[in-house]
């Protein structure tokens, strides 16, 4: 059953106008949105995750310095059903530059961020009341690739669990490489014991990835050549590359760099947001997930989406377009995956992230 109401949260980069993380109240029946409000302030919040049961929310703090350390910060927040606003739990240094991507555990035991500036992964414990331990372990990588100016060094982008939670992949834009990882059993600790490595096309700077429901598939958007890539997974850690596919219209010549990469939740559609092209590609997936189709390209809305996201139905995909400042929503058309522009439904200075709160006790039918 869908609910009247959910709640879009929304990270940002502050210093602009923003304060921190804003709550949007959305209906999903009619397309329409509530004024945007403060939900925490923080510095430059920008990437966002939840709990499973959305009591919960953790955000990077996307700084060089944080409480007189070098590198940045993370955050973690209680979600007051209620008022919908954020109640500080508590906050911890990374130890890592520019950490701009988190993710937990399915036990929701363990905490990972994906520094960028120097390439390195940062875990942390997590204890039962939700409470940010202090570092247990930070992991550098090494090494550099083609491009001299975005891959002079290491640049993790993306950290995330298999659908399994047997490995953890570990995005490197900087040295075109996904390494996996595994959670040490019971102690917050990342091993490499495999050692594998899935080795991406030079100068490609691999960004996001999604899996496909089943786990078989998954799906690697670079942020410098603008494509996404199909792997497929195999026994010991290994995967092979199935098919790359642009995410700009055939003969298109333009300043690109592509973000967010998302698929709808029955594996139907997948969605990559182009930041300079300002559109969003649109595939279909085969039913067996090995295989892309472009739809079309659909005008973002704004300028520079950095992310997108889609609701727990498929329903609707919304746009953070960064440079314009604005959050734009799309309708999912069911049969097609053809997105149809609904416009800006809220205003925010600098939004980064988009996550969607659909357990929060607002209004139901």
């Amino acid at each position: 059953m869908k609910r009247k109401e959910y709640l879009l949260c929304i990270g940002t980069y502050t210093g602009s106008g923003s304060k921190g993380i804003y709550g949007i109240s959305f209906r999903p029946e009619t397309g329409e949105a509530k004024e945007a409000y403060v939900m925490a302030e923080t510095e430059n919040p920008s990437y966002l995750i939840t709990d499973g049961g959305e009591s919960r929310l953790y955000a990077v703090v996307e700084t060089d310095s944080y409480q007189g350390k070098k590198g940045g910060g993370v955050v973690g927040y209680k979600i007051d059903n209620e008022s919908g606003k954020l109640l500080l739990i508590n906050e911890q240094p990374v130890h890592g530059k520019g950490p701009c991507h988190l993710t937990l555990n399915t036990a929701e035991t363990v905490l990972l961020t994906a520094n960028y500036n120097d390439g390195s992964i940062s875990v942390f414990p997590i204890s039962e009341t939700g409470k940010i331990e202090p570092m247990s372990q930070r992991i550098r990588h090494e090494g550099c690739s083609m491009n001299e100016e975005r891959q002079e060094g290491p640049h993790m982008h993306f950290v995330t669990y298999t659908p399994d939670t047997t490995c953890l992949y570990a995005v490197d834009l900087g040295i075109d490489q996904i390494r996996i990882y595994h959670l040490k059993e019971g102690v917050p600790c990342l091993t490499s014991d495999t050692g594998q490595v899935i080795h991406i096309e030079g100068r490609s700077g691999p960004r996001h990835l999604v899996f496909h429901p089943d786990g078989l598939y998954f799906y690697v958007v670079t942020e410098l050549t603008s494509k996404v890539m199909v792997f497929k997974r195999h026994v010991n850690d290994t995967a092979e590359l199935i098919q790359t596919i642009s995410t700009l219209p055939e003969g298109m010549q333009c300043e690109n760099l592509c973000s967010a990469v998302k698929i709808t939740p029955d594996g139907k559609f997948l969605y990559v947001a182009n930041r300079g092209h300002n559109s969003i590609a649109a595939y279909n997936i085969s039913k067996n997930g090995d295989e892309l189709s472009l739809i079309n390209f659909t005008p973002a809305g704004g300028v520079f989406p950095r992310d997108i996201e889609i609701d727990p139905y498929g329903s609707w995909l919304f746009a953070a377009n960064q440079e314009s400042d604005e959050i734009t929503a799309f309708l999912i058309q069911e049969e097609t995956g053809v997105l149809k522009p609904v416009g800006t439904i809220a205003n925010i200075a600098k939004p980064t992230c988009i996550k969607i709160l659909d357990k929060i006790s607002l209004a139901e039918e």
